[in-house]
């Protein structure tokens, strides 16, 4: 695997995307698949849009000190080697007022397993690390069960009424000395 910038959790490997991996997401997965050092079955998770990739192909090429504030992959550690399970991660550098997107979708057959809740933990400790960071929002379509039980767990809390378009969640930054 290339010298990326990588989390640990309890049961996943989190790899945040360089300009070459984003790159090779939209023309080679093949190429994708080395730089990871892990195996994409069914790749991508959900249908991304090409413009969406190629914005976040942009953003990096045009400032490195973006990596990590775009994709990340999830990586499952097997006896038969690493599988890509999921990407998520968020949708550009803090705002001024130090708020970030987060977005995150698993294949699948791995949805029901706990392995989201793990993914977004990771991505919201490496973002809460960040001093720039104070809130984190996600967005949910209505009466996604599996979403907002992920959400819920990771201590976010609905911002909006059930009624609308989407569901509008958001975390702020855990204060010192906050009980656990």
């Amino acid at each position: 695997m290339t010298n990326a910038l990588r989390l640990e959790t309890p049961r996943l490997g989190l790899v945040a995307a360089t300009a070459e991996m984003a790159r090779a997401e939209i023309e080679d997965l093949d190429r994708l698949a080395e730089l990871l050092g892990a195996r994409l079955p069914f790749w991508p998770p959900r249908p991304f849009e090409e413009g969406e990739q190629r914005a976040q192909l942009q953003l990096l090429e045009e400032d490195p000190s973006t990596t990590g504030w775009t994709t990340w992959y999830f990586l499952l550690p097997l006896a038969s080697g690493r599988i890509a399970i999921g990407r998520g991660g968020f949708k550009g550098k803090p705002t001024e007022h130090g708020g970030v997107e987060l977005t995150y979708s698993l294949m699948p057959s791995y949805e029901r397993e706990d392995y989201a809740r793990d993914a977004v933990r990771g991505l919201l400790s490496w973002a809460f690390m960040q001093e720039r960071v104070g809130t984190v929002l996600a967005y949910s379509p209505p009466q996604s069960g599996l979403e907002l039980r992920v959400l819920e767990e990771c201590g976010f809390v609905r911002r909006n009424e059930p009624a609308d378009a989407r569901d509008v969640f958001e975390l702020r930054r855990p204060s010192l000395g906050a009980s656990q």
